[in-house]
């Protein structure tokens, strides 16, 4: 009873948070890519089928699979977080008055936060390395 409990509520949280990354893609500040990695969370403990269904997705897929192989974070997505992340907080500590501990707090987390995600890597390793990808480790240069 409660493991049927627990998948059931693994399902609803993976559907919720597709569903809020889905508004993602029409709402700025609202991030697609994380909710959608949280969702494949979320069914991989309550589902295989729906986990499996989101692995291989058109559009969603190959962001999920090459996030749980190898914790890969496109470029696109380092430099929109960045982009979104330093001036929205930049602008809320130095346009309000805020306690220092609190100014300290947020900026302390988005360099966290941006150290984490520059610090994966950007692609699959043999994935996007031109034909040195195709080349085998013990082959000479050409």
């Amino acid at each position: 009873m409660i493991r049927r409990t627990w998948q059931w509520l693994m399902i609803a949280l993976g559907w919720l948070a597709l569903l809020v990354g889905l508004i993602g893609i029409f709402v700025p500040l609202l991030p697609t890519t994380p909710l959608v990695l949280l969702a494949a969370f979320f069914f991989s403990k309550g589902s295989k089928r729906l986990h499996r269904w989101l692995l291989e997705h058109r559009r969603f897929g190959r962001y999920v699979r090459d996030w749980e192989r190898e914790q890969v974070i496109p470029p696109v997505g380092k430099y929109a977080s960045t982009l979104f992340m330093v001036p929205s907080v930049g602008f809320v500590v130095l346009t309000r008055e805020l306690p220092v501990v609190l100014s300290g707090a947020m900026l302390v987390t988005v360099v966290a936060v941006l150290w984490f995600i520059w610090s994966r890597p950007s692609r699959p390793r043999g994935r996007g390395q031109g034909a040195d990808a195709a080349a085998s480790p013990s082959s000479p240069p050409p």
